[in-house]
């Protein structure tokens, strides 16, 4: 039986067991893609840790605009993953530059 090769590949991700990580990482990489563009310039992905994903805002008013969007946002990384993976969204103000 000749296996294909993106079942060779899924296959050797189960056996070392990087698949969160990989699922993580394209969170953190697609995240711009994945938000609104209204939001992009001030939203920045820090970290998934347990199905939390935590967030950098820039003002208070992207905090805000951010917790109404909350669940869509939920949904679409969801979505973009194929299984529900993000649970909640944790948001911090960055501190401003100096």
């Amino acid at each position: 039986m000749i296996e294909s090769i993106g079942s060779i590949i899924k296959q050797f991700i189960s056996r070392l067991n990087i698949e969160p990580q990989m699922k993580e990482g394209r969170i953190l990489s697609d995240f711009a893609r994945i938000i609104d563009p209204d939001l992009a310039e001030e939203v920045f992905p820090d970290r998934v840790e347990g199905g939390i994903l935590f967030l950098q805002v820039k003002s208070s008013a992207g905090m805000n605009e951010l917790k109404l969007r909350q669940k869509s946002l939920i949904r679409k990384i969801n979505d973009c993953l194929g299984e529900k993976y993000i649970s909640e969204i944790r948001m911090n103000l960055s501190n401003p530059q100096k």
